[in-house]
């Protein structure tokens, strides 16, 4: 199948992947920006955590039926290890996620007064925190992340898993946020820092906001998928063991 065929028949995972991470960046850098005098010195790590976290537990909401709203490289190569999803489409998948988070840090430079544009969500380490300390700390945010991921996506749980999943993953995405802003950014998504990048054409220790979260992802994912995943064997064994505790107690 030739490529033209191929996007023909993936447009509409493609264009979730793209808008999904449009909206996502928009959003996510918008709150962050110097609107005010105050903003100086003005703590709102608070304001951000929970718009990245209630953003994404939308968008999976509305997305996760086409792409299954992965909107984050770090998450398709996770995927894409773990063959949850084929190469060819991982590869669109990270560069419309990519071309979405430019689109997105474009139109918002656009629509906002020079004085309030700041550094457009460039994401950099935290004031007097090292290189190696951002580093790790996107590495253990985002290994958090994968983790619940493929744990809430875990097929052979399904009948034990009851809550939200969209909920699930935005609330860790809150709280790593949270903990994680005033180290690195905490940006946990290489497709969420390269749209700033380009924009402003600043790319001081932007490496790290790839290479952390890709490695910190896929070593989340595979501790969960290695150590905790659910096998059919398991799920039988575990309604058989079911059945024979209601019996005895009959």
């Amino acid at each position: 199948m030739g490529i033209m065929s191929y996007l023909r028949q993936e447009w509409k995972r493609l264009f979730s992947e793209f808008l999904g991470t449009f909206l996502l960046v928009f959003l996510c850098v918008s709150v962050g920006l110097p609107w005010d005098k105050d903003f100086v010195g003005r703590d709102i790590n608070l304001d951000i955590s929970l718009t990245n976290g209630f953003t994404v537990a939308t968008l999976i909401t509305i997305f996760g039926h086409t792409s299954g709203c992965q909107i984050n490289p770090a998450v398709t190569l996770s995927m894409l290890f773990f063959k949850h999803i084929e190469p060819k489409l991982a590869v669109l998948y990270i560069l419309f996620q990519c071309l979405g988070s430019i689109a997105a840090a474009s139109i918002l430079l656009y629509l906002t007064p020079p004085e309030a544009v700041g550094g457009l969500g460039v994401v950099q380490p935290g004031l007097n925190v090292a290189v190696r300390e951002a580093f790790g700390t996107e590495f253990v945010i985002t290994f958090i992340l994968l983790f619940v991921i493929f744990a809430v996506s875990d097929k052979g749980r399904k009948t034990e898993i009851t809550g939200s999943i969209p909920l699930a993953v935005g609330l860790t995405v809150a709280v790593c946020s949270f903990v994680g802003n005033n180290f690195s950014g905490a940006c946990m998504n290489p497709a969420r820092s390269i749209g700033p990048a380009v924009v402003t054409r600043f790319w001081d220790h932007h490496w790290i906001y790839w290479v952390a979260p890709i490695t910190g992802g896929l070593s989340g994912a595979s501790v969960y998928h290695k150590a905790f995943r659910v096998f059919k064997a398991e799920i039988t064994t575990g309604t058989a063991d079911k059945n024979m505790h209601n019996k005895l107690l009959e």
